[in-house]
């Protein structure tokens, strides 16, 4: 079975609720002091909707500043417009919040206040000076305001896959139309393309030996690695192989530079590794992956002696902590939240952190060292892990990624099992 090292979800838009706020605010441009935020009412089809429109205008009216303050619910633009007026305030921000399509997806108009009542009735129906629409992706937080997903209704479809044996998967959005495409590394060719619920769309394909001439000393055991970065109109593709240099890609497959080393997703950019070829590992001094310069503040795999790995991974959470696993040598994951250190035996080359259900907490996805071979999703609940979900996978798996491929935007596995990509959703 191959190594799979650093193989992660590339860095999405940032959907936390306060920097929303903060996109939608600076797009709005200057609002006279002393307005008033006000939310649209029953527009999230949720028990809490009401709640997340609430939070949404007090976040903007703090991100606002100078004097603005948020209704005390969410309500109709008339009600917000007398309200406005009876306050006698400058000006009334109205925000129309909704989720749907697996987005949270934000109007906001700023209309001028009419402070008398008569004026307003013989007025012209409203017209906004200023208009901005915003949509993210739905993260944890706003997934906390709506049902919580069921990781028990969890599905495995199975897709047939002709490139060969598939080394590295990486998920993101290469080609810029805002959703994830599926990049798949084998030993002979690259390919990226889209991936439905019964098939696998090769997009553009291109052959190992077009993308990185190949290593002096290569590895003994096949291994590859991929982190796809978003970009503002394209993404990045950074690819490495065991046996071969790797490069930095665009959605074209033309490599547009060299890489120092194998690939590892580090939050929103690309560190490279050295790996060692006669232990079968690397030791986690990171470099720039175009420049191969040492990258500082970077958290170290943990061991002492430094760890010698063939797996490292990190998923930030949206309280604001970094979940670091790290997998040695000799089969044992190391998992680094904060001060804790959770040490795992027995566990297999493929792994992925992910909050599956959005709730906040982390899953780790692992497979096994021994054995029949299988995916296992566990939440890391009071520095233990809890196993949730088992598919056995007897053909072995060889590699694993995380997509948002669902029409909820919800988070799926997707990993290499034989000759086939497993999509779990």
């Amino acid at each position: 079975m191959c190594t799979l090292v650093g193989s992660a979800r590339s860095a999405r838009a940032d959907s936390s609720l306060v920097a929303v706020a903060g996109q939608l605010t600076h797009d709005l441009g200057t609002v006279p002091p002393g307005a008033l935020v006000a939310a649209s009412s029953h527009t999230i089809a949720a028990p809490r909707g009401d709640e997340l429109a609430e939070q949404v205008a007090t976040l903007v009216a703090a991100a606002l500043g100078n004097h603005a303050r948020a209704s005390e619910a969410p309500q109709s633009l008339a009600a917000a417009r007398v309200r406005a007026g009876l306050a006698k305030t400058p000006a009334l921000v109205y925000l129309d919040v909704r989720v749907d399509g697996g987005e949270l997806r934000l109007t906001a108009d700023v209309y001028a206040v009419i402070p008398n009542g008569w004026d307003r009735l013989r007025s012209p129906p409203a017209v906004p000076g200023a208009h901005v629409y915003l949509h993210v992706p739905i993260g944890a937080e706003v997934r906390s305001y709506l049902p919580p997903l069921d990781l028990l209704r969890a599905r495995v479809t199975k897709i047939h896959y002709e490139g060969g044996p598939i080394l590295a998967l990486a998920c993101g959005d290469l080609d810029g139309d805002g959703g994830d495409d599926l990049v798949v590394v084998s030993a002979r060719e690259l390919a990226w393309g889209h991936l439905t619920a019964d098939r696998f769309d090769v997009t553009r394909r291109a052959l190992a030996s077009t993308v990185g001439r190949r290593l002096p000393v290569p590895m003994r055991e096949p291994l590859a690695s991929a982190v796809l970065l978003p970009g503002d109109t394209a993404g990045s593709l950074y690819v490495g192989w065991g046996d071969r240099i790797g490069a930095v890609l665009g959605p074209d497959l033309v490599p547009h530079g060299a890489l120092a080393g194998l690939p590892l997703a580090d939050g929103t950019r690309a560190t490279c590794v050295s790996l060692d070829a006669a232990r079968g590992g690397f030791v986690d001094a990171r470099v720039g992956c175009l420049d191969g310069k040492s990258v500082p503040g970077v958290a170290g795999v943990p061991g002492a002696p430094p760890l010698l790995a063939d797996t490292w991974m990190a998923f930030d959470l949206e309280r604001g902590e970094r979940l670091v696993a790290a997998r040695d040598t000799s089969g044992t994951l190391h998992l680094t939240l904060g001060h804790e250190v959770l040490a795992v035996n027995d566990v297999g080359a493929q792994i992925a952190l992910v909050d599956l259900d959005q709730d906040g907490v982390p899953e780790v996805v692992t497979t096994n060292a021994r054995g029949e071979d299988a995916i296992v999703v566990s939440s890391l609940k009071k520095g233990a892990l809890v196993p949730r979900l088992r598919w056995p996978a007897p053909a072995g798996v060889d590699a694993i990624a995380v997509c948002s491929l669902g029409a909820d935007n919800a988070p799926s596995l997707v990993a290499a099992v034989g000759g086939e990509i497993w999509l779990v959703h």
